[in-house]
């Protein structure tokens, strides 16, 4: 399993002020802030990521790694209900920006550690999705289609699965391990799975939906009546199946989203 980097060149100020809990707060909190905590990031981020694919038994709710890995909650198996295979994902930004918010904090620029912790978990969800923009091209070329990044945490899926699916999809040059409590260190690191579904047709289509009746026909409800809905999901029968993650979802009440 090779290790991937991402260099970063700017980090999202509009996502990093949604993950500070500013999102509402406009004009009444300073956008130079933000964006000079954004600048400093860049300084602290060293964006890796690696991922590997295995067979998945969706009958059992299983990846046929070694060992194999049995996968608990029915968010999770319900994600994964027509995958054939899943992808294993890894990333991180490294531990600086985390060491450089414990500083803020110990000298009280409480304001400047929050903003910088939020940063990080913008950061590290850039990575994330740099390796996921890998994983679906490559998924594609296979005759794949890929769903959207699934974390433990998520829905019901346990965090305590994260000792099991951290060796099995990044390897140890990724300088990431897993607490007693099952929280990842570094802290802005993620694992995620990604299920791997057969397509239909053409191989190098990139359309993530196959066009049929069920999909017309959803197209019309008023679940997804908005062009900024239509543009965060794709449509399937009477469901919306995320494609670009929980930034560009305007689901605030989904179950797997993050903030």
């Amino acid at each position: 399993m090779p290790v991937y980097r991402f260099p970063l060149t700017h980090i999202d100020a509009a996502e990093a002020r949604r993950y500070a809990g500013l999102a509402k707060a406009g004009e009444a909190f300073p956008e130079e802030m933000i964006t000079s905590a954004c600048r400093e990031g860049l300084l602290y981020a060293e964006g890796r990521a690696a991922w590997h694919s295995y067979s998945y038994d969706r009958n059992t709710a299983t990846i046929l790694a070694n060992p194999v890995l049995s996968l608990e909650g029915r968010d999770i198996q319900n994600h994964l209900h027509e995958a054939e295979e899943v992808v294993l994902l890894a990333a991180t930004i490294g531990p600086a920006i985390e060491q450089a918010t414990e500083k803020c904090f110990a000298d009280g620029h409480y304001t400047k550690g929050l903003l910088l912790d939020a940063v990080g978990t913008t950061a590290v969800e850039m990575v994330a999705d740099k390796a996921n923009r890998m994983i679906e091209e490559e998924a594609a070329r296979r005759g794949y289609r890929a769903t959207w990044r699934y974390s433990p945490g998520y829905g019901d899926w346990d965090v305590s699965v994260q000792k099991a699916l951290l060796p099995l999809a990044g390897p140890s040059g990724l300088d990431i391990s897993v607490t007693e409590g099952c929280m990842l260190q570094p802290q802005k690191s993620i694992t995620a799975v990604i299920g791997l579904i057969p397509r239909h047709g053409n191989p190098e289509s990139t359309d993530d939906t196959e066009p049929s009746e069920g999909n017309l026909k959803a197209a019309n409800t008023e679940s997804v009546s908005t062009d900024k809905e239509k543009d965060a999901h794709d449509i399937k029968g009477d469901k919306l199946i995320c494609r670009k993650g929980c930034a560009a979802c305007p689901k605030t009440d989904c179950i797997a989203r993050k903030l």
